[in-house]
């Protein structure tokens, strides 16, 4: 009667207060809640329940999440990733009294700017620790820690982890990341080796999947859709992105390197040791050309 009730509810402007200290698992991934702008108290007193999956939620219309989740002591975890709290205005005692609760996942779309009523919202949230490791204080309680823990930033959120693959197939020279996956906004660096004799042709970041990879693009640029801008790093052969909010895939071609100084013998295929002048492209040149020529595998310049 009491889940008749509630469904009934959703088609006004809310939800009814589901208060139960019965159900361990309620089925409400797939309910439509575009519409909905009141969700306080909905699972207000559900002590005994021990999952529950409310990632897909449209939450984009609700203002009042007050007590959604108070008293849900035997959850361990949440993931509100893709929430968007744009509209939201009151968090009070949200999760209060969550006690068994370790984590709580949030993304791009948590935004606590309209909040104007947080009291409570993490009391008694005494195992809760964010993904940069803040755990639970009982003097920060309400909502200044209502957002994804960061370096320098501490908050009792944990943000999605997205992975950084770098291609295993690379040839005359390596990438390396700083780390293995990333939440959205993290600073990810990478260090190019290159094989004696070649240099760096491209190094590309792009959305993971991305079909529109272009073939020999140039480091650092901004390409198109799915490609990320990569930044220099302050050491030689680093590179820098900011994490995204899915996971990166990363390649690099390596080329030959054309020596570019007027000293030294060049042993290279492209110009052969036969009496002929060549410009750096390999191309033979006429006695006329100007500029710097290789002979016989003796780079000189000439005037």
């Amino acid at each position: 009667m009491k889940k008749l009730l509630l469904l009934l509810m959703m088609l006004g402007a809310g939800l009814a207060a589901w208060s139960s200290t019965v159900a361990v698992r309620v089925d409400v991934l797939n309910w439509n809640t575009a519409s909905v702008t009141h969700m306080d108290y909905m699972f207000n007193g559900c002590s005994s329940l021990t999952t529950l999956d409310v990632a897909n939620w449209n939450t984009a219309s609700v203002t009042n999440m007050g007590s959604l989740f108070n008293g849900c002591s035997s959850l361990t975890s949440l993931d509100v990733a893709n929430w968007n709290t744009a509209s939201v205005t009151n968090i009070s005692a949200m999760f209060y009294t969550c006690s068994s609760l370790t984590t709580i996942y949030a993304g791009s779309g948590w935004n606590a700017e309209n909040v104007t009523a947080s009291g409570g919202v993490f009391g008694g949230c005494t195992n809760l620790v964010g993904g940069n490791g803040t755990a639970y204080d009982p003097r920060h309680t309400n909502g200044d820690y209502a957002r994804i823990d960061r370096d320098g930033d501490p908050g009792y959120f944990s943000g999605i982890l997205y992975a950084i693959n770098i291609d295993s197939d690379l040839e005359h020279g390596t990438v390396m990341a700083d780390k293995q996956k990333a939440i959205l906004g993290e600073t990810v660096t990478f260090t190019v080796t290159v094989d004696d004799g070649y240099e760096l042709e491209s190094l590309i970041a792009t959305i993971a999947d991305n079909p529109a990879l272009p073939s020999g693009a140039p480091a650092m640029k901004t390409l198109g859709e799915g490609i990320i801008e990569l930044t220099p790093g302050d050491e030689p052969g680093t590179y820098t992105f900011e994490m995204p909010e899915a996971a990166v895939d990363v390649h690099a071609t390596f080329a030959k390197q054309v020596p570019t100084d007027i000293n030294g013998v060049i042993n290279d295929p492209r110009f052969p040791h036969d009496g002929r002048r060549y410009n750096l492209l390999g191309q033979p040149v006429g006695p006329d050309y100007r500029g710097v020529v290789i002979q016989n595998g003796q780079k000189f310049f000439v005037r």
